[in-house]
């Protein structure tokens, strides 16, 4: 690829991002702007993808991380790290491998519960860590717990740059101030932001979508995994399930009723990708007490039937 294609390709990268491009300036004004093809879930490799954006960027608290069990890049082997990387596994295939379905993106990755207090937000960075890891994956943490927000305490940062309600409420803010780098090379983090009026309607609004749309055209090739509100007491949770490719459902061996879990499944009925991982299960086999598999969404009824 020659220096104008490259040229031609990074500007490109910035129009599709937001950022206004002259091309009659830049000495491409008969040059076509080429498409940046993406495939989720891996890390860039053309010119465009590999033109990274100048981030914001905080330092994560790994001390902090390890002292509530984590397992931290460059850390001892755990057997909590051994269990989250097999559970990344189906996450990793599908995001590479399923289509994307109409209005849902498999490289969209939320984490949810049923209720308060089951883990979702442990799991969700214990995910995040893990994803990062791989040398071909870089990966968006975010916190759309916005009414409980503990992402950011668990990982030993200071709110202050803007966060997902902010760019919510106010679109002409740049994301690049926003979505926080980290001295983790694979791990972006972006905060749930200030206290806006109408939170639980603006996460389930056309704003939310734009607000992905933006993030995917920002960071192609990202992971973005969501710690979402619980199911059960909130209304914008199964809104922000439902637009996600992949729903990972946190389930709490002793502490999840039955009727809840049954419920949340029913809220999540249409979703045709549903991972529960089960939390603190005293009979699992493997030490760290964390299990995962498939709940299959019922196939829709035939009308033809009666």
């Amino acid at each position: 690829m020659g220096l104008i294609d490259r040229a031609a390709r990074r500007l490109a990268q910035l129009e599709r991002a937001g950022v206004p491009v002259n091309w009659t300036l830049a000495g491409l004004s008969g040059h076509a702007a080429p498409p940046i093809e993406r495939t989720p879930g891996r890390a860039p490799t053309s010119a465009a993808e590999r033109a990274a954006p100048v981030l914001a960027s905080v330092s994560i608290n790994l001390t902090l991380l390890e002292a509530s069990g984590h397992a931290t890049p460059g850390g001892a082997s755990t057997p909590l790290g051994d269990a989250f990387r097999r559970m990344k596994r189906p996450l990793l295939e599908n995001a590479r491998s399923a289509p994307e379905a109409t209005g849902r993106r498999p490289w969209h990755v939320a984490i949810a519960s049923a209720l308060p207090g089951e883990g979702k937000t442990f799991c969700a960075i214990s995910l995040a860590l893990s994803l990062s890891m791989e040398v071909d994956t870089s990966v968006v943490l975010i916190d759309a717990d916005v009414a409980r927000s503990s992402l950011f305490a668990r990982l030993g940062i200071t709110a202050g740059a803007p966060g997902l309600m902010d760019l919510l409420a106010d679109e002409s803010i740049p994301l690049e101030q926003a979505v926080l780098a980290t001295q983790i090379p694979g791990l972006k983090v972006l905060g749930p932001g200030s206290p806006q009026p109408g939170a639980a309607e603006r996460l389930a609004s056309d704003a939310m979508e734009r607000v992905l749309d933006r993030l995917d055209a920002l960071l192609p090739g990202h992971l973005l995994v969501f710690d979402l509100p619980p199911l059960l007491p909130t209304t914008e949770a199964a809104a922000l399930a439902n637009r996600a490719g992949q729903v990972v459902l946190v389930v709490h061996a002793l502490r999840t009723p039955r009727p809840a879990l049954t419920q949340a499944l029913e809220m999540l009925s249409s979703h045709p990708q549903v991972l529960t991982l089960l939390n603190r299960d005293p009979e699992a086999a493997h030490p760290s007490g964390y299990g995962y598999g498939y709940h299959a969404s019922p196939a829709p009824a035939d009308p033809r039937r009666p």
